[in-house]
This record gives structure tokens, sequence and C-alpha cells, in this order.
């Protein structure tokens, strides 16, 4: 078993309660975030980058050396989703180079008019970004919508991929459910929160106990989806129309593949997690404790160690 990755250091929980609670609380929630999620990427050794592929500008995260990892987030989430879960990658032997782009239309990856933002469309995207940084084979984790990318780059590109690990994916219904019904992967989720009330119920229908954030994230968070309120129900009605499509893809992934799920998973239920397995029988399958949608957010430090134990054998 590998050791659990370092969490962030003293100094830097220090300056983030003083950025949330202290005398800065004056200034623009921005950034208060900018600040955090300096620190964050310090200490997972990643740097923000940018490439502009066929007038669509990709930002995205880099840092390490080593097999490329290429790590996708979920709807409602943006690249910064995974800093912490990106150190256990970049620090300890063997190494790795992670690659966590901002998928197209989300967080600073502005799409093109005309986009579409279904899985197919997202994937291909995502392939064209990997072919244009040169990176020709790699492993792919992917959390959420992420995982059900990261299963159609297996499956339509299988030659690239080293290995594949599904973080709780979209697109597999639970035994006996039918697809994009109520409480299946990817239908679960409401609509856009708009009141901080309902904003604080779709924390909770994502976490099984809330992990500590700071103050300005949760206001930032709250800000872009009042922002692009419209424009990202839009998006969610296109995923959402194609939720069950990964499922009869599975059975034909050669890649070597971890299922990884939270156990009180309540957007993509654990029940999902046995029809993966049987649809992808040279699967790993594991769980973590006391989890909800978002493990490598809820417990980033379990969910990296359980990952790099499957990936140092592929």
């Amino acid at each position: 078993m590998h050791p659990l990755p370092p969490q962030l250091p003293a100094s830097a929980h220090g300056a983030g309660a003083l950025l949330a609670r202290g005398p800065v609380r004056g200034l623009m929630p921005w950034l208060w975030l900018q600040a955090i999620a300096a620190l964050e990427r310090l200490h997972a050794a990643v740097a923000s980058r940018s490439i502009v592929i066929e007038g669509r500008r990709i930002s995205y995260l880099e840092g390490g050396f080593g097999p490329v990892v290429l790590l996708i987030h979920d709807f409602f989430q943006t690249k910064e989703a995974w800093m912490r879960f990106a150190g256990g990658l970049t620090h300890y032997y063997p190494y790795y180079r992670v690659i966590i782009p901002d998928l197209s239309g989300f967080g600073a990856s502005r799409a093109c008019s005309g986009d579409h933002f279904d899985i197919e469309s997202q994937t291909r995207r995502l392939h064209d970004f990997l072919r244009a940084l040169g990176i020709e084979r790699y492993h792919v984790l992917g959390a959420g919508m992420g995982g059900e990318i990261a299963g159609f780059l297996a499956h339509h590109w299988p030659d690239e991929v080293s290995s594949l690990a599904l973080l709780d994916p979209d697109g597999i219904p639970s035994e006996g459910a039918a697809p994009g019904a109520p409480g299946e992967a990817g239908a679960q989720n409401p609509g856009m929160p708009g009141a901080m009330h309902a904003f604080h119920d779709f924390l909770r229908l994502n976490f099984h106990r809330m992990p500590w954030f700071a103050f300005p994230t949760y206001a930032l968070l709250h800000h872009n989806l009042e922002r692009h309120h419209d424009q990202l129900q839009s998006m969610l009605a296109e995923v959402q129309a194609g939720a069950a499509e990964l499922l009869p893809l599975l059975p034909d992934i050669e890649a070597p593949t971890l299922i990884l799920w939270g156990d009180h998973d309540q957007v993509a239920p654990a029940a999902s997690a046995a029809v993966a397995e049987r649809a992808l029988p040279h699967a790993d399958l594991d769980f973590i404790k006391d989890c909800g949608h978002l493990p490598a957010v809820e417990h980033p430090w379990e969910t990296v160690r359980r990952y790099l134990d499957f990936i140092a054998r592929h």
C-alpha cells in the first residue's frame, strides 16, 4: 500500500483560515479563491496553462513528470476539484505527469457558438486537446460525467489508453431501473441551484459529510452557477439526454479498469457499481467508505491511495 499523500502544510491551512475569516473579508470573493487556489497549485506542483484549438481556448493544469495521467472533472466542477488528489501523483514515486483540463464550456475553457456538450462531443474535443499536446499514450481517470467521458475515450481509442479509472461515473443505471429514471446516474442532480438554500441542498446531495471548504469557494461557486445559469442548464440537458450511453460500451473496453464508488452516493447510486462490474468482468471494484458522489474531494487521500495501488500495476 502507498502511504497517504501529505495534506496541505499547517501554514497553508492557516492562510486559508485567514482568508476565510480574517481581516481580509472585505476583498472580493474571487480574490480569496485565487489566493487559496494558488496555495493548492503550489502544494500539488501543478501550473496553469492554456492552448487554443480551432478557436477554443482550453485551460488546464499540468505538473509532474513520467507517464501521463489525464483527470476529467464532473459536471458542476472545474479542474481545481482535482488539485489535492493531483499532489499524490506528482509527489510519490513512481511519479506521474498530470494533465487536468477544464472541459469546453466549464471553468476557464470557453466554447464556440454552436458547440454541443453531449458526451460524444466533449470526448472528441478532449481527444483533439490531447493530440494538440502531443500526448499519444495516457492513463485516464474521470469522475461522474468525466467518468463517462473517460469510458468513451477508452472505447474509441483503445491503443492510447494504458488504464481506465471510473470514479462514481454517470451513464450506468441501477439494476432494474429505466435509463435516465430519477435516482439513476446522471439524473438525480436537480436543475441548476439558484437560491442559497437550494445550493446548500445541492451540496448535501453530493457529499455524505461536508468536507472543509473556505467560504470564498462556496461564494464563488454559487455566484458562477447563478451567472451562467441558462448556459449550464442547457449543457446539463444535453449531458442527461445521453446519460445511459456508457453501459453498452463497457464490454468492449480493453484497458485495465478500476471502478471506485462512494458507498453513500446519492447521485450515481452505489448499486450501479455492480452493473458496471458485470459489464467489465476484468475490472477491479472498490468502495470508499462514508463517502458521497465526489470521493476525490470528500476523501482525497484515501482515493488517491487506492488509485496509486491500481495504476502502479499498469
